[in-house]
């Protein structure tokens, strides 16, 4: 009796071996399938996940604020606690900054399921800075020091330092809970085999063109359109009725040679960006030299001679100012 006691007592060897249910890993397969054909069915590039400029297709892309919370409603579960990480306030330069952790709850349960972290500062760009006109910028500074940028109208605005940081205090947690919430569902079944990461900003999605009245076309402009339809001596034997649109013929096949190269199509990418914006050409050209001179200060960079990269960058960066601007007027 007293052999047995101390034998129960002797302290034993934790076991270290993992081992697979096999029931759960069916599960767990099943429900990353069942996600896995969710996004192709109802998710939408642009909006609910989009790759990140410049990176190349193959890649994952990255998930956006609706994605997740599609995926939350697919899993059924729900954004719980927020938990403060860490909070930091510099009372020297106003800045401020925090980081929190978020958790997900299964609705029926009540169980946390995932859990994220998130961190927001007011030292991230597009907090620390705002673009100001020429006599708005603040006595004492040296305007030919400060990065510029042309705006549509033509005006040529300055960055200074926020002002205002108190200001941000809201945003500022709000956009640290978002982003702990994205971390948190990325941490779901299969997620992270779908996407590489989480998008805050989300782009809108592309709306519907407005489908005016096709204007009147001058002659010479229908019998171009003939020709290109019906080809050569074609044309007289069928002719396209004077101000009326013309039949948009097919496209025709590119041939081998006629690669569509990332240098044309960046350029492509400009022109298209100038129209839509209402500027010209060397308008934008004047926009993306300035961006390319703030980027690589002291190598007159200019948009003839930058790389793809740079050219991918400030192109992005013209649509992100041209987007904040139009949210501003609203």
């Amino acid at each position: 009796m007293t052999q047995d006691l101390a034998t129960r007592n002797e302290p034993r060897e934790l076991s270290t071996r993992l081992t697979l249910d096999l029931t759960e890993t069916g599960h767990a397969l099943a429900q990353a399938s069942a996600l896995a054909k969710m996004v192709e069915t109802q998710f939408h590039e642009g909006h609910h996940f989009l790759h990140i400029p410049g990176m190349p297709m193959s890649q994952r892309p990255h998930l956006c604020d609706p994605g997740a919370g599609l995926i939350m409603t697919g899993y059924k579960v729900r954004t719980g606690a927020y938990r403060l990480l860490e909070s930091v306030w510099d009372d020297e330069n106003d800045h401020y900054s925090l980081a929190v952790e978020v958790s997900l709850v299964h609705i029926a349960s009540g169980v946390v399921v995932s859990t994220g972290v998130g961190a927001a500062t007011s030292h991230e760009v597009k907090y620390a800075y705002r673009w100001v006109k020429m006599e708005e910028v603040p006595a004492g500074l040296d305007r030919s020091l400060l990065p510029t940028r042309i705006r549509k109208d033509g005006a040529r605005m300055y960055r200074v330092d926020n002002p205002d940081l108190g200001d941000l205090y809201n945003t500022l947690w709000k956009m640290a809970a978002k982003r702990g919430e994205g971390d948190a569902t990325l941490k779901l079944p299969g997620c992270s085999e779908l996407f590489a990461g989480y998008a805050v900003a989300t782009p809108k999605r592309p709306q519907e063109p407005k489908k005016d009245e096709p204007k009147p076309r001058t002659p010479e402009q229908v019998q171009r359109a003939a020709d290109e339809l019906y080809g050569g001596d074609e044309a007289s034997a069928a002719p396209v009725p004077q101000n009326t649109p013309a039949a948009v013929p097919a496209p025709k096949p590119t041939p081998p040679g006629n690669v569509l190269t990332p240098e044309k199509a960046m350029s492509q990418r400009a022109v298209a960006l100038a129209g839509a914006h209402g500027l010209t050409a060397d308008e934008l050209k004047a926009w993306c030299n300035d961006a390319a001179n703030n980027a690589f200060p002291g190598k007159a960079m200019t948009w003839a001679n930058a790389g793809l990269a740079e050219k991918v960058a400030a192109l992005d960066e013209f649509e992100r100012d041209y987007a904040a601007e139009e949210q501003k007027s609203q």
